[in-house]
């Protein structure tokens, strides 16, 4: 190696190494530190079956991080971070809550009965479909969740199967769906029906704002959260 491209390879070292962030102003640590506890995350949700929900005894899952890094870093960064992040979620995750932030933070529910055994239902009807029962028993956390939670990503099966909990969630921004390869009739009138029904609760006022993603994109959005924190749901 010669030592000119030694020297650039020391300097490339050099800038990719920032050594002094503990000098900076505590005003631009404080600006880093809420960047990094706004980090999008779309997090995924499984019913795993078996026995572990303290509500319901179906296991559900989830792919994330229950503390996300930087409540890890140090005292200043978790006073920061606790600012946006709440401990939700206990009840579905077997009394492991983890670290939720409603600002930036997504729910992704690949399947209908991920979403059901999220809200703790056990009666279903012929073919898996959910059953809508007389009166349902919603918690406050559920109430919460439906009041807080901005982004939500479906897949298809929600849509196919009628999963009436979807229309709880008129109050969010953003809808992610999972559209079918190829979208029949039933599939398009069963969505505009879930539509029509957010604009009827929320008066027009506050209709989610619907964006089709394909099976591929699901799969990344779905792995790309494994990818960040764990190798596998917990």
């Amino acid at each position: 190696m010669s030592t000119s491209g030694a020297v650039e390879d020391v300097e490339s070292a050099t800038v990719l190494e920032f050594t002094v962030f503990h000098k900076l102003l505590p005003e631009l640590r404080i600006m880093v530190w809420r960047f990094a506890a706004n980090h999008q995350r779309n997090i995924t949700i499984h019913d795993f079956g078996g026995s572990g929900c303290q509500r319901t005894g179906r296991l559900v899952k989830h792919n994330a991080t229950a503390v996300p890094g930087v409540l890890h870093a140090n005292s200043e960064a978790r006073a920061t971070a606790l600012k946006h992040y709440t401990l939700l979620f206990g009840p579905q995750f077997n009394g492991n809550p983890i670290y939720f932030n409603y600002d930036t933070d997504g729910l992704c529910f690949p399947n209908f009965n991920d979403l059901d055994a999220f809200y703790g239902l056990l009666s279903r009807g012929l073919f898996g479909l959910v059953t809508r029962p007389t009166k349902l028993q919603v918690t406050p956390a559920n109430l919460e969740l439906e009041n807080n939670l901005k982004r939500l990503v479906i897949g298809s099966p929600n849509i196919y199967l009628r999963n009436w909990l979807l229309e709880r969630f008129w109050r969010v921004d953003e809808v992610l769906i999972e559209m079918p390869g190829s979208p029949t009739e039933d599939w398009n009138t069963i969505l505009a029906g879930l539509v029509s029904k957010w604009d009827v609760a929320s008066k027009g006022q506050n209709t989610p704002k619907t964006t089709m993603i394909t099976w591929e994109k699901l799969l990344n959005i779905i792995q790309e959260e494994m990818v960040n924190d764990v190798p596998h749901f917990l």
